[in-house]
């Protein structure tokens, strides 16, 4: 059930077993105290099993994607009206009229709003119900082109006309023109269309229009957790090594979030994949959802409470982090996601500040690739690299968990985990001036932030980047027709994990819910986009234009193959030479004279023979690891 549930003292929750229950208190930042709402008995609870009430909301069975934009920004402002009046204390008669007042509305409907969002927390909650005859224009095209003249050279100009001007301005037009004029309600509604920012450079000027920019309603400030999050990337002062063979592979890259209240790391992601909207998605995700099953994947037994829906998200101004799949998401689950402006470090001095601090810690590991050129000198960064992604993640989560969590921070006095989890028992009484809000469905979380295709169902399945896939589900699919325009094929809704396409998710819209659809050919292993990228590109190079699904697999074959013996052939060097340097030492007069080479005809002899087994290529896999 996707939603979002809504935890504070006093606030009634469900449960996995289907109860309603009483927020007490928080024992902890991560688990609170409730009472029956039915039996009255007491008993504890974790966040991670909070549920919302299967009458909430109405985005069951809605894509993000699917919603048009018009009604998901309709239903954005209705959301910015009544943010204010959500707060704890904000929703006296007064605050609900003045609303009403600035949004043109009764005072009714400021409670209607408010009832069908707090039905489960989600921005489409608010989406009006579209009418039969939605999206038509009753007028006659030659009155709406009239109105279209008029805005465009009589209202949106620096004299900064009214509404009530312009609109005696098109009557004139249309008694020139023998046509009936339109009111001045339907007149205003067509103003209502207008883009406002367009609008306020066209009458204001560009000042104006640079205030519009800015998020709507009222900005809360990072005085409590989850209040303010600052997302940044970077890439890894560290070289790392492949797991099967050891051999150098490049720099991973860095998505790290971090708690402005707190200072705590509430989420982070690491792969060799360029920053971009994917990682930060997956990112945010983690940062949104319960950390035990990472601790439990590696192994980790820290305390990691940190969850919940953010407030504020600050991000990098960088093109290739404006996504349209991670705004509509943010959007979704009433998340400011709010870009910082360019050569304006101060919007994010906390994450920037900490990523430095991260950095000269990994410095200190073997393969650093130090910050610059001079730093490095001679220093073969390559060559003395020797952890794997999982290892470095290891690592990583033990100096961010178990060292800089419970480390005195020098802003904040005390540490970290300890600012974090003061805010939940009290011990900070102005921690939670707002609520908790836990999302309560993982799986359609991180679905939301994962990249959308379009594609029509053929009879051999879905086809995207010359791969098919296939399943039953998609059998009634086959050849559908648009319902908007017979002479059309009927797109569909997709998405892909980059990670992992060996499937895809199908959107049915009868079901109302996504499908896992795996390759048509299962023999195909699993692959990542850029693995994908990388095949299509060596096939380019080879001349190979007319690229088909087989020749997809078998370039990916044979790529493997060219970089097994590329590494086969790296070791080799390696052993050769550190078995010739093994020799040299133990023919040494040093070595002939140790205490411990008692023996040195007979060393020298198995050393040969070690020497001579590499260069005749009898190496086994992982023979090198006592040299390394």
């Amino acid at each position: 059930m996707t939603g979002i549930a809504k935890v504070m003292v006093g606030s009634v929750v469900r449960l996995d077993d289907g109860r309603d229950y009483l927020v007490r208190r928080f024992v902890s930042a991560t688990r609170v105290a409730v009472r029956d709402m039915e039996t009255n008995a007491a008993r504890e609870a974790d966040l991670v099993d909070i549920r919302v009430p299967v009458s909430s909301g109405k985005r069951e069975g809605l894509d993000l994607s699917a919603i048009k934009e018009t009604r998901m920004d309709a239903a954005s402002e209705k959301f910015q009206v009544i943010k204010a009046l959500l707060e704890p204390g904000r929703r006296s008669v007064a605050a609900v009229d003045e609303a009403a007042e600035a949004a043109g509305v009764a005072r009714s409907t400021i409670y209607r709003w408010i009832n069908e969002y707090e039905k489960g927390l989600l921005v489409t909650n608010l989406i009006r119900k579209t009418r039969s005859d939605a999206g038509t224009k009753k007028l006659p095209d030659e009155v709406e082109k009239i109105m279209a003249d008029a805005i465009a050279d009589y209202w949106m100009t620096p004299e900064r006309r009214s509404s009530a001007l312009v609109h005696r301005e098109v009557k004139r037009r249309c008694w020139i023109a023998k046509v009936p004029p339109p009111s001045l309600v339907t007149f205003i509604k067509r103003l209502d269309e207008v883009d406002s920012v367009q609008a306020a450079r066209r009458r204001e000027g560009r000042a104006a229009a640079e205030k519009l920019d800015l998020i709507k309603g009222s900005v809360p400030f990072a005085d409590r957790p989850y209040g303010l999050i600052q997302i940044d990337h970077t890439p890894v002062d560290v070289h790392l090594v492949d797991e099967v063979h050891r051999i150098w592979i490049g720099r991973p890259f860095l998505t790290l979030a971090i708690d402005v209240y707190a200072r705590v790391v509430v989420g982070y992601y690491i792969s060799f994949d360029p920053p971009g909207t994917l990682g930060t998605g997956i990112c945010l995700a983690n940062a949104i959802l319960s950390k035990k099953p990472m601790l439990a994947r590696l192994g980790l037994t820290y305390e990691y409470p940190c969850m919940g829906k953010p407030g504020i998200v600050h991000l990098d101004n960088a093109k290739e982090f404006h996504g349209k799949t991670l705004e509509l998401a943010c959007q979704e689950y009433g998340i400011d996601l709010i870009f910082r402006k360019v050569k304006t470090p101060r919007y994010g001095a906390h994450i920037e500040r900490y990523l430095g601090t991260l950095m000269a810690e990994i410095q200190a590991l073997p393969g650093t690739a130090f910050s610059n050129t001079e730093q490095r000198g001679e220093y073969d960064s390559q060559g003395r690299a020797v952890m794997t992604l999982k290892e470095f993640e290891l690592w990583l989560a033990n100096l961010i968990l178990g060292v800089y969590h419970n480390r005195e921070h020098s802003a904040l006095g005390c540490a970290p985990l300890a600012k974090y989890t003061g805010a939940f028992v009290n011990d900070d009484p102005m921690g939670l001036s707002m609520p908790l809000e836990v999302v309560t469905n993982e799986e359609r979380l991180r679905t939301d932030f994962l990249p959308m295709f379009e594609a029509t169902v053929q009879p051999y399945g879905i086809k995207i980047d010359h791969i098919s896939y296939q399943s039953d589900v998609l059998r009634r699919w086959v050849g559908a027709v648009d319902p908007k325009s017979r002479k059309k094929r009927r797109k569909f809704i997709c998405r892909r994990d980059p990670r992992d396409i060996s499937y895809i998710l199908f959107f049915d819209p009868d079901a109302k819910t996504y499908f896992r659809i795996p390759y048509r050919d299962l023999s195909h292993p699993p692959i990542s986009l850029w693995e994908l990228r990388a095949v299509r590109a060596f096939l380019t190079e080879q001349g190979r234009k007319n690229v088909n699904e087989s020749e997809v697999f078998r370039a990916l074959n044979e790529m493997r193959r060219i970089e097994e013996d590329a590494k086969m052939a790296t070791k080799k060097v390696r052993y050769s030479d550190r078995a010739k340097r093994a020799a040299r030492r133990r023919d040494s007069p040093q070595a002939m004279h140790s205490a411990v080479d008692t023996q040195p005809q007979e060393e020298a002899i198995k050393t040969q023979q070690f020497v001579d087994s590499t260069l005749s290529g009898g190496i086994e896999p992982f023979d090198e690891i006592e040299w390394l």
